[in-house]
């Protein structure tokens, strides 16, 4: 079922100060007045928290993220009288900036019956852009979780068991169908293209919590009373969470190549919960991991010929199985079992003491070397033979 018009009352991005309730006619009822705070965990780190408040016509919040520099988004967004987003607006901060402070940037963007405008200003400089959009596409600022709450009260109100909403990321090219499903009287869970989001849900569809263990984002969000984010921007900025890191050796005449993300345990439990057993795991996070030799291996007593590969795994109590792949280039989430060239068992052993980022090395072994996988309490290896 899609969702029509009258029912898109979304929230997004604006350029709101601080969080109130906007004067206005109602706003799909009372029963949507809700306001709070979502912090967004990654294990024991906190990546991103947002304070938000759902008024009568407009919703109005803000989102302080930590990845590779800490910022807050200001932002707001306005409704018209059938409850379709008209208008939003959000700024760009620094943790430091006073509400007198210029921003880094702003953008105001205008939702019409088939198009989104977009006009982005940063110091003199303005740029506009239009996307093709239909009428009531939901705007989603980057780890807003209020954005996704607009959609689980939209299912709520439809009464249906599975709606699609389109969605527009802000920034992204195009916009994207979600799927909210109903999967029981607590719990909805959000699909998209590249992510599931299972939230805890009452009676309206506002979010009471939510995680995404399950999606290549593993992340947890909490839900508290309306408080204000400053200490959280004060924190330093956390790093890239997953690294992109190369691997080059050169073994008994062969040079080898091995290109992956290497993320962190982060306080989590690793094997059989953020990495479940049994399951084809891209070894690594974000680009699947690429394996490249320069001349023709056994690996495990398997042929493999010189050429570049990407590298997935079977992690299971009992012992791991080594995939290699001969598509390349894709994303992690992009395994096509139909290229597989082999399916290797490794050899699985404790390691002598845990590895909190995700390691893979190549070293000189009894067959002429040994590929070898480290994270946390777990370590796999196989031979390689060179040719």
């Amino acid at each position: 079922m899609r969702l029509h018009t009258a029912l898109l009352l979304p929230l997004v991005v604006g350029c709101a100060a601080s969080p109130r309730e906007a004067d206005g006619p109602s706003f799909a009822g009372s029963a949507m007045a809700d306001q709070g705070t979502f912090i967004v965990t990654l294990g024991r780190d906190t990546i991103a928290a947002e304070r938000f408040r759902f008024g009568r016509a407009r919703i109005d919040g803000e989102v302080v993220t930590r990845v590779r520099e800490t910022v807050r988004r200001p932002y707001a967004i306005t409704f018209d009288a059938e409850g379709s987003p008209i208008r939003l607006e959000f700024s760009t901060r620094r943790p430091t900036d006073t509400p007198a402070s210029p921003p880094l940037q702003t953008a105001a963007i205008t939702i019409t019956d088939d198009t989104i405008v977009m006009e982005t200003k940063r110091n003199d400089s303005t740029v506009t852009r239009r996307i093709p959009a239909p009428r009531g596409t939901v705007p989603l600022l980057g780890l807003s979780y209020a954005s996704y709450a607009v959609l689980t009260r939209l299912a709520a109100h439809s009464g249906a068991d599975s709606v699609e909403i389109p969605t527009w990321a802000v920034g992204a090219q195009r916009t994207d169908m979600f799927s909210v499903v109903r999967v029981n009287a607590d719990t909805m869970k959000i699909i998209s293209p590249f992510a599931t989001l299972y939230a805890r849900v009452d009676a309206a569809g506002r979010i009471l919590g939510a995680q995404a263990l399950g999606s290549t984002f593993k992340v947890v969000v909490t839900r508290g009373p309306m408080t204000d984010l400053t200490a959280i921007a004060m924190m330093p900025p956390i790093p890239q969470l997953s690294p992109r890191d190369t691997l080059r050796a050169s073994i008994g005449g062969a040079n080898f190549t091995v290109t992956y993300s290497r993320p962190m345990k982060r306080g989590r439990v690793l094997f059989g919960e953020t990495v479940p057993w049994g399951e084809v795991w891209r070894t690594g996070a974000n680009e699947a991991t690429h394996f490249h030799t320069d001349k023709n291996l056994e690996i495990g007593g398997t042929p493999v010929p010189a050429g570049t590969y990407t590298l997935w795994t079977i992690p299971r109590p009992e012992g791991w199985t080594l995939i290699i792949n001969k598509q390349t280039g894709q994303w992690g989430t992009m395994y096509d079992p139909a290229q597989d060239l082999a399916r290797i068992p490794m050899h699985d052993e404790a390691p002598e003491a845990r590895t909190e980022q995700l390691t893979i090395s190549l070293e000189p072994g009894d067959a002429g070397a040994v590929l070898r996988l480290r994270w946390d309490d777990r370590e796999a290896w196989v031979p390689i033979e060179i040719k």
